[in-house]
């Protein structure tokens, strides 16, 4: 073999391996930006969006009440989502395919999810349950096409655990830790292409 011809193998070489390595990491961020689900712009409904504000509204109050951890106060805040989650779904009468599979599928999922929150009684297993409930409305604001606010999904790290919280700016404290001075800055936006 030529000289010439080594330093082309060795630069074909390098260059599959560099595209071995994009691919491999690729999936990871589809993955996570899967993980909160994907939005769909062409399911969106202004009805829905006026509708689905009054859930946003509940689920930020529920939020701001997790800091407290006062398991009486967060109930509270659950019930009053959970009636309001599920007045909205005894409200809706239309019978057309697009409603019945997202809408009124979206909205028991998140019911089902905020009943087994009430279930809780540790504040452990409440966090826990609180993210399952924010994936779910994660799920159903992306699946509807919301566009009547910025959803800002913020992920940081804590004891070797991914926690993650939703808001409607961009900057937020972090709710599950009342002691935790720190502005956090979003890592995702719900609306983003």
């Amino acid at each position: 073999m030529h000289k010439f011809e080594k330093i082309s193998t060795v630069k074909l070489l390098l260059f599959i391996c560099l595209l071995f390595v994009f691919a491999c990491s690729a999936p990871e961020i589809s993955k996570r930006s899967a993980e909160y689900g994907d939005y769909q712009p062409s399911n969106h409904q202004r009805i829905w969006d006026t509708k689905a504000f009054y859930i946003w509204s509940d689920f930020q109050t529920l939020q701001t009440t997790m800091s407290s951890q006062d398991t009486l106060a967060i109930y509270t805040a659950v019930q009053k989502l959970k009636a309001t989650t599920d007045t909205l779904l005894v409200q809706n009468t239309d019978t057309d395919s697009l409603t019945q599979t997202i809408w009124i599928g979206g909205l028991s999922n998140l019911s089902n999810e905020l009943e087994a929150l009430l279930q809780e009684k540790e504040m452990t297993e409440i966090n826990t349950q609180f993210q399952m409930c924010t994936l779910n409305l994660l799920n159903f604001l992306g699946s509807i096409g919301y566009q009547k606010t910025n959803i800002y999904i913020f992920q940081i790290q804590l004891n070797e655990k991914d926690i993650f919280w939703v808001n409607n700016v961009k900057t937020s404290k972090n709710p599950f830790n009342n002691k935790d001075r720190n502005i956090y800055t979003a890592t995702h936006l719900l609306q983003a292409p």
